[in-house]
């Protein structure tokens, strides 16, 4: 599609198209901010159970530990919840492909032993 900055080029014969925002957008931003709440807190505990560590207290970052799980488990939660009614799912779901062709089967070259 080619454009300059006032108008479309008269070769350009499909009009632009956004996202979808049907009225299950605000309830799937809602749960994006909800999603970005939990990864939030999934950092203060790891900043929580770090510093509980570094000061001796394992059994204290322990506990942090299990509890930060539970949050990750929220989090996938709500992703799923935003696939099913997210009027972009579609889209969501490509860039999901998308990124799986850039890793091997194993992935885990990113990590640290």
């Amino acid at each position: 599609m080619y454009r300059n900055h006032r108008r479309l080029v008269e070769s350009d014969t499909q009009p632009l198209k956004g996202p979808s925002v049907g009225p299950e957008a605000g309830l799937a931003s809602l749960i994006i901010t909800a999603i970005n709440g939990e990864w939030d807190t999934v950092s203060e505990y790891n900043t929580l159970a770090l510093m509980a560590r570094d000061n001796g207290y394992n059994d204290i970052a322990d506990i942090i530990d299990e509890i930060n799980t539970e949050e990750n488990k929220h989090i996938g939660q709500l992703q799923e919840i935003l696939k099913k009614i997210s009027p972009n799912a579609t889209a969501i779901e490509d860039g999901e492909s998308e990124a799986t062709e850039y890793f091997d089967d194993d992935i885990t070259w990113y990590r640290e032993p």
